[in-house]
């Protein structure tokens, strides 16, 4: 095993972003409970559609099939934009986002982004103090009202409809999947995940909300927010979105560290197993790390390399197509290599102190340094030949 660490944070805990793959407990749900987990997701697209009863139009939007639902088949691009929108106070009718700066988008928010800083929060939904009915903790000093996670919800079933069969990325169908999960197993996601896989597995390191379980300066910045949460984010979720959940979602939250998804990622390259327990059955690990998409390049909950177009792929180029894993926005990946029995795993913080920073992916330093592994391999075996 390899293992380098560079800069001041060794063996710290760090935002995953959208690793979703850290996440078996949505594979668990399938294989144990098939046909409970569809009646639980029939509950919390009627809870959505309350207003209509025409199931198949909800199937339609969120995915009920868990192939549908892994593949983020639903048109939502914007989600966090909508979220943010709905909870500020305007001083005037000027577009809350620009493309250029300028004396009303003073705020570089990304690589192409300019922002407003002059609203204010309703205080109707956005507490700096905890109290009742504003227990749902955003950030430090941050609390958005409890009934914010059904203006998601609306959100999500106002969402436009995009075509059916058409690849479009998209965080909703997570966050419906996470729902549909503690719906079936009647437990929240962050104890699930504890009880049945992290302790068992030792990753105690790996968890929702990390504040509530190891000092801060186990965790690793992530970004300096100058414009929702408007503080250094540290041990606070960045995904938006998620944030606005408490920080326990389905499309991004977990932290974790190098250690810590060694093993998770191992448990998936065993089809199952780790330490000698059975986590997984064969068939759905089989089925979760094996599937690809017939109208993307995707799996179920894993992305996987385009071969023969290493433009196109979020793997390097030396990767064979049995690979299967994630990119995170944080600046992390992990790949997982059945035919050489291989692990990658990178953790970076890119976006400290700004996700405007796109270095990382404009130098392909990621797939770059998978490329290289696969070279030094083949180096090794010609010499050993």
């Amino acid at each position: 095993m390899y293992q380098l660490v560079f800069g001041m944070h060794a063996n710290l805990t760090i935002d995953s972003a959208d690793d979703t793959g850290v996440n078996p407990e949505v594979v668990r749900g399938d294989e144990q409970h098939a046909q409970r987990q569809l009646k639980a997701g029939e509950r919390v697209l009627t809870q959505v559609r309350r207003e209509k009863n025409d199931l198949q139009d909800a199937n339609t939007r969120l995915g009920v099939e868990l192939k549908d639902v892994r593949a983020q088949l639903a048109d939502f691009v914007k989600e966090n934009r909508r979220l943010q929108r709905g909870i500020f106070s305007m001083c005037s009718n000027e577009p809350l986002y620009s493309s250029a700066k300028n004396a009303t988008h003073p705020v570089r928010f990304d690589a192409k982004t300019y922002v407003r800083n002059d609203f204010k929060y309703l205080p109707d939904i956005v507490s700096d103090t905890r109290k009742p009915g504003f227990t749902t903790e955003v950030a430090r000093n941050f609390y958005v009202s409890d009934s914010f996670k059904d203006t998601i919800l609306q959100d999500i079933k106002k969402s436009r409809l995009g075509t059916r069969g058409r690849y479009v990325y998209s965080c909703v169908n997570f966050i419906m999947l996470k729902m549909m999960v503690e719906n079936l197993m009647r437990s929240p996601m962050d104890q699930l995940l504890r009880d049945d896989f992290y302790s068992g597995l030792g990753a105690w390191h790996t968890t929702y909300n990390p504040l509530k379980r190891m000092d801060t300066l186990q965790i690793v910045p992530t970004e300096q927010d100058g414009f929702v949460r408007r503080q250094l984010l540290r041990g606070y979720v960045h995904d938006e979105a998620a944030a606005f959940q408490g920080g326990v979602s389905g499309n991004a939250g977990l932290f974790s560290n190098a250690n810590d998804l060694a093993k998770v990622l191992q448990l998936m390259l065993n089809q199952g197993t780790y330490g000698g327990e059975r986590y997984l059955s064969l068939e759905t690990s089989r089925l979760f790390t094996q599937s690809k998409s017939p109208t993307c390049r995707r799996g179920l909950g894993f992305d996987k390399p385009v071969i023969g177009n290493p433009k196109a792929s979020p793997c390097g180029a030396l990767a064979p197509a049995s690979v299967y894993g994630h990119t995170g926005f944080t600046g992390t990946c992990f790949w997982v290599d059945p035919d050489n029995q291989l692990i990658y795993i990178f953790l970076s913080n890119r976006v400290n102190p700004s996700r405007a920073n796109n270095k990382l992916g404009s130098l392909d330093i990621r797939t770059r340094i998978q490329d290289a592994i696969y070279k030094a391999i083949d180096r090794k075996s010609q010499k050993d030949s």
